[in-house]
C-alpha cells in the first residue's frame, strides 16, 4: 500500500513541477508582453505628441499653404501612423488654391479679345464664304 501511496504522491510530485514550469514560462511571456505594451504606448505618446506639434505648426497662419510643383495648395487634413516596425508616416491633404490673375494677366484677356474681334472685322471667320 505504501508503494502505491509512494508512487502516487511521486506523479503528483511531477504533475506539480509540470504546472510550475507551464506557469512560469506563462509569466514570463505575459511579463515580455507588457514591456512591449509598455513600450508601444510610449512610442504612441511620442507620436502623438509629433503628430500635436506638426498640426499645430502646418495650421499656423504662416504656413496654412503649401507650394508643390510650383502650385499653391491649401493644408486641409493631416494624418500621422507608424505601424510597429515601420517608418512613421504622414499624410498631408491639401486643395489647390486658385491663382488670382492679377492686372497684367486681366489685361492681357482684354487685348486678346479685342484683337480677336478685329481680326474677326478685318478678316471674317477664316470660314470659306
Amino acid at each position: 500500500m505504501k508503494k502505491k501511496y509512494l508512487e502516487k504522491i511521486e506523479i503528483l510530485e511531477q504533475s506539480k513541477d509540470e504546472l510550475t514550469d507551464v506557469i512560469i514560462k506563462q509569466n514570463n511571456t505575459i511579463t515580455e508582453l507588457k514591456k512591449n505594451n509598455e513600450k508601444l504606448n510610449l512610442d504612441y505618446m511620442v507620436l502623438l505628441t509629433k503628430y500635436n506639434e506638426a498640426l499645430k505648426t502646418l495650421l499656423k497662419e504662416d504656413t496654412k499653404n503649401i507650394s508643390y510643383n510650383g502650385k499653391i495648395y491649401s493644408i486641409t487634413e493631416i494624418n500621422h501612423y507608424k505601424k510597429e516596425g515601420e517608418v512613421e508616416n504622414v499624410i498631408i491633404s491639401a486643395n489647390e488654391v486658385p491663382k488670382s490673375k492679377g492686372l497684367v494677366n486681366s489685361m492681357a484677356d482684354v487685348f486678346k479679345d479685342a484683337y480677336d474681334n478685329i481680326n474677326k472685322t478685318l478678316f471674317g471667320d477664316g470660314i470659306n464664304e
